[in-house]
């Protein structure tokens, strides 16, 4: 057997837990050749960077019959996700638990504790400038705390996605959003959420906890998980100031005058208008109205402005080149040669 029949039945294996060849391909460094196929160590190297860019064991890679294992962390807690079986999110939980590990690895910030009463911490979030709790200005808490979050933009097409994910690698916290919006309100609430179950200590060190879905079906207190529920009680006080809030109208709103009423409300009250938005197409089964009103208010990507403040904030240096380079491409800011030139080893 040649050194190209083994990688060729490595990709086989690959695709067949959801790992295109085109995938892999675009994730590998790219220092990376299919010329070096027929070069048996350079064929361990390969083995080696996918077990640690997808978190799959390395020993089943290296069989003569190469087979893929994920490497996911006991205890694992999936949440909101019923209508699958668990078993279908292990891909990508050993995938995004590589990539918090990177991550965590990159981040120099110390680690500080944040407070468990959302109403101090709705607060101390307003008390840094911040004219009400948005998206950035509880993603900037999250990094003064130690707490680094990604959003993962470009994931395997035929994995499970989740929406949302918190973990800790060793005591740090890392969030980990994987919803496909590109609206800043959708990734505000899971956000809120995913830091609300770090500060309720609802994550141990090394476990993760997985939140399949926090889109419309589960959105806000639709769930009969304690934990869910606390999570989402106190995520609406974190945004809103108060428990339980429903936004509503004397009589149905149409996008623009929801758009504009959201608007009024959040210079007033200082609640993301976004937010408002989201809340009142829950509560009063308008989904489409507030997708619309969302579409009039919201012309930045949420995704992006995400990624930009990760990459301003963590150290690049403090991780290998190839995993730096990775990071990079799994979140959607894809590496010019100059920026990956500049990545020390």
């Amino acid at each position: 057997m040649t050194p190209n029949k083994q990688a060729q039945r490595l990709f086989r294996a690959l695709k067949n837990v959801g790992y295109s060849k085109k995938y892999i391909n675009h994730m590998l460094p790219s220092w990376w050749s299919d010329e070096l196929l027929n070069d048996p160590l350079a064929n361990v190297e390969l083995s080696l960077t996918l077990s640690r860019m997808f978190g799959l064991k390395l020993r089943d890679l290296l069989k003569d019959m190469p087979a893929v294992e994920f490497e996911v962390p006991k205890g694992a807690k999936y949440k909101r996700s019923k209508k699958i079986d668990p078993c279908d999110l292990d891909g990508a939980t050993a995938l995004v638990y590589s990539v918090a590990k990177m991550v965590a690895a990159a981040t120099p910030t110390h680690i500080t504790s944040i407070p468990n009463d959302p109403f101090q911490l709705r607060k101390d979030i307003i008390s840094r400038l911040a004219k009400r709790v948005s998206l950035m200005s509880v993603i900037g808490f999250l990094w003064e705390c130690g707490v680094p979050t990604i959003h993962l933009a470009d994931m395997p097409g035929d994995l499970k996605k989740m929406d949302g994910l918190c973990l800790k690698i060793g005591s740090r916290p890392v969030v980990v959003l994987g919803k496909q919006s590109r609206y800043q309100a959708w990734q505000l609430f899971i956000v809120a959420h995913e830091l609300a179950h770090i500060s309720l200590g609802h994550v141990e060190e090394n476990e993760v906890l997985v939140d399949y879905s926090v889109g419309e079906e589960s959105y806000l207190l639709a769930d009969d998980d304690p934990e869910e529920s606390e999570a989402d009680r106190f995520a609406l006080a974190l945004l809103n100031g108060e428990y339980d809030i429903h936004y509503t109208s004397s009589n149905p709103a149409n996008a623009a005058q929801l758009a504009d009423a959201a608007i009024e409300f959040q210079s007033k009250r200082q609640v993301d208008a976004g937010h408002i938005i989201l809340n009142y197409g829950h509560f009063n089964n308008a989904w489409a109205v507030a997708q619309a009103a969302l579409a009039r208010i919201d012309k930045e990507n949420a995704p992006t402005k995400i990624n930009t403040f990760l990459f301003e904030h963590i150290d690049l240096s403090l991780i290998p080149n190839s995993s730096a380079e990775f990071l990079l491409k799994i979140s959607g800011m894809a590496p010019s040669p100059a920026s990956i030139a500049n990545v020390q080893l």
